[in-house]
């Protein structure tokens, strides 16, 4: 079709140019005529529509200088790849009459009539920018996945989080946070230019904005709202300043458009996110840029909010230990000094145990529930994102299979340290299964086989006797599995004459009576406190070459109901 037209219309009929011409605006893509110096000899509707100008503006103009297209190569060179060759293939950006930049695929073919010279370039354009910009967002939440999960500092995250943002979502970023009880602070900054580093630091360095000022980072933080700038006026930068040197600073940066969200978890707002484009880009914001940078945001703040967890997590467990360690050394001075108070002492110890217990389950159901569910989250979202990419973005979704992978790996971690801190099995099932279920996992981790028999189903045990049991038979696994050199362990759960009798034998390297005696391992320690304070039995008996027993007798309280 595109061959048939001729450019010097006053040659061809009248009703054939008209069929040409409606047919080529029913094309949805933008084709555009022009001779070989660039001159717009035709410009077809869809044209008028992607670009703005109407026929009448555009026809005479030239093409290129109308529609200021940048290129990575000269246009030049590419009109003359396209004589050469007789067609150019590849992408361009042009711009719109409304300023708007536009990503398009443009083939270009020479027209020629019966192998005479080139009389002008057919241009064909199809406006992709929709889809450069979902590529674009697409390779900026893969990247920065990885990036906020590599620290757990809550500040690193963020600011580590602005060196990804730049160059692909903004020219220059600013981060500012917000800690407990604390003013706002800056604490990253990032610019797609190294010499304007500086120049950005500066301006990160002083206070965000006058607190009362309606726009600016402050204000955000305030609001919990985001900002959109599409032109950063001079207005916009006096009402964001606090004097005429950082209007001045914010000037040198050329910023041209921008954009502040806030960094919200839990309905808590944490900080900001400033994204800058400068003049020299070309770009201009836009809402679904603004909708990235939310997202972005979103992501930031989860990832800084998981970090807060994980430490305060490590701060009560450190805490938690210390508070062990000061009770046992408080109770050991107490047994010495207060022997004849026994019983009270007893109490005591007891309470110690059972609010430790309290501490474990509480801290297992907040690392399962808040960390579990946020990796469920970003599981999803990975999820989404792998669906709507397509199938030729092969690196991008080896690239979420990849983050998927990893994101599994650590809710598998996430529960295994909710396990340790305190099964639920032992709270849903009894103590029975729960020992079956340890020992399971105890011959996936080490190798060493493991059989387990009970006949203590009906058997009455309260739940802290249940706990203490159990807690038992973990520290003497872990003394298998540190000392023995054991291949196999046999266990056994029996009711015997009133009491509950654990054992717990295997064939590693055995001990001698010696060495079980003058044993100061804090695993046994632990196994004979917690045996004492429920008035019961501990023995060890070892056999060097044949292996060590260990026994646990804990009187039954009949008149409890059955758990087991």
């Amino acid at each position: 079709m595109l061959g048939d037209l001729d450019v010097n219309v006053s040659e061809r009929p009248t009703s054939v140019l008209s069929d040409q011409t409606r047919l080529l605006d029913l094309v949805n893509d933008a084709i555009i005529l022009h001779d070989v110096q660039g001159v717009i000899k035709f410009w077809n509707h869809s044209a008028e529509k992607m670009f703005g100008w109407t026929k009448d503006e555009a026809l005479g103009k030239h093409a290129h200088t109308l529609l200021h297209t940048p290129s990575p190569q000269p246009l030049e060179a590419i009109a003359a790849e396209t004589l050469r060759e007789g067609h150019w293939e590849g992408e361009l950006t042009q711009t719109g009459r409304n300023g708007t930049p536009l990503a398009v695929a443009s083939l270009w073919a020479v027209w020629q009539q019966d192998h005479s010279a080139p009389l002008a370039i057919v241009e064909i354009s199809t406006d992709i920018t929709e889809r450069k910009q979902d590529e674009r967002s697409h390779r900026l939440l893969a990247e920065v996945g990885p990036v906020l999960a590599a620290s757990l500092d809550a500040t690193s995250r963020l600011a580590n989080n602005a060196q990804v943002v730049v160059p692909l979502l903004a020219d220059w970023c600013m981060v500012h946070f917000r800690g407990e009880d604390q003013p706002i602070r800056p604490v990253g900054v990032a610019h797609a230019d190294p010499q304007k580093l500086a120049q950005a630091t500066e301006l990160l360095r002083r206070d965000p904005s006058d607190s009362n000022a309606p726009p600016g980072a402050v204000h955000v933080l305030r609001t919990g709202r985001p900002e959109l700038y599409p032109e950063a006026s001079d207005e916009l930068l006096a009402a964001i300043a606090r004097d005429a040197e950082q209007i001045e600073l914010v000037r040198s940066l050329k910023a041209k458009s921008a954009m502040i969200v806030p960094l919200v978890t839990r309905g808590h707002t944490l900080g900001t996110l400033t994204l800058v484009v400068s003049a020299e880009s070309g770009r201009q914001y836009t809402e679904g840029d603004l909708a990235l940078a939310e997202e972005l945001a979103r992501r930031a703040a989860l990832a800084v909010d998981n970090a807060r967890l994980y430490a305060e997590a490590q701060q009560l467990n450190a805490e938690l230990e210390e508070r062990v360690v000061q009770r046992t050394t408080e109770l050991q001075a107490a047994i010495t000094q207060l022997e004849n108070s026994r019983a009270q002492v007893l109490l005591l110890a007891q309470h110690e145990q059972t609010r430790r217990e309290s501490d474990r389950a509480r801290m297992a159901r907040e690392i399962h529930d808040e960390l579990g569910q946020a990796l469920t989250g970003l599981k999803m979202d990975l999820a989404w994102l792998q669906k709507h990419t397509g199938p030729k973005q092969k690196d991008l979704l080896q690239k979420f299979r990849d983050m998927s992978d990893l994101v599994d790996t650590t809710i598998q971690g996430v529960r295994r340290i909710a396990t340790e801190l305190r099964p639920g099995m032992l709270d849903d099932l009894g103590l029975v299964p729960a020992m079956e279920w340890q020992l399971q996992e105890f011959q996936k981790r080490s190798g060493i086989r493991c059989r387990f028999t009970s006949d203590m189903e009906e058997v009455a045990l309260d739940a802290e006797e249940a706990t203490v049991l159990f807690r038992i038979l973990q520290e003497a696994l872990t003394n298998v599995a540190r000392h023995a050199s054991a291949t196999r362990v046999e266990v056994s759960l029996d009711e015997e004459e009133g009491y509950a009798r654990l054992r717990v034998q295997e064939n590693g390297r055995g001990s001698t009576q010696s060495e079980v005696d003058g044993s100061r391992s804090v695993g046994l320690l632990g196994m004979r406190e917690r045996i004492r304070l429920r008035s019961g039995d501990f023995e060890i008996q070892g056999t060097p070459g044949q292996g060590t027993l260990v026994v646990i007798s804990l009187p039954l309280d009949k008149g409890q109901e059955a758990l087991c």
